[in-house]
């Protein structure tokens, strides 16, 4: 196998184990040259075996099995701040941008550009309580939870990665 193809196969590989990630973030992990990778993904890209979001103003890679839905969820989940609204979203029956900002420590204008994020992907939804004030929710708690339970692994996975790559580069 030639050094090109095995970059591939890693690259494919570390697309399919860690859904949404990006260029500088496979770079980091396989411990090659960007211009290698970039290459890579653009072959994997031309021959369709990976997909490519440009949506989030950067590229984001997935494996072909993986569905819209779970693309705009994974997406979402790479951001710290984002998962961390998720979390707590999934916990409970939903709760009040305030209430969100003082659950996770965040400004309340930081939390709202985020809960944007969710509700124009259609992952959230606003909701009129009984006290009249708008709750956030998740459209489908038990299926992002679940992703947001998979992408934990993928976080544990990329740390134990990166630390390994560390220990050999010094």
């Amino acid at each position: 196998m030639s050094f090109r193809s095995e970059n591939s196969a890693k690259v494919l590989h570390l697309i399919s184990v860690m859904p949404g990630i990006h260029l500088h973030e496979i770079q980091r992990i396989l411990g090659v040259s960007l211009s290698s990778v970039r290459y890579s993904v653009e072959r994997l890209a031309r021959s369709g075996r990976i997909l490519r979001d440009r949506t989030t103003g950067y590229s984001r890679f997935y494996p072909v099995t993986i569905s819209e839905k779970e693309r705009v969820v994974y997406s979402l989940i790479r951001n710290r701040t984002t998962r961390k609204i998720l979390y707590e979203l999934t916990q409970g029956s939903g709760s009040t941008n305030k209430e969100l900002a003082e659950k996770i420590g965040l400004a309340k204008s930081t939390v709202s550009m985020h809960v944007h994020k969710l509700l124009q992907t259609n992952v959230a939804h606003l909701v009129l309580s009984e006290k009249g004030d708008f709750r956030i929710r998740i459209e489908d708690a038990e299926y992002v939870r679940k992703l947001l339970l998979k992408s934990e692994e993928f976080s544990k996975l990329s740390t134990m990665i990166a630390n390994y790559t560390d220990l050999w580069n010094f």
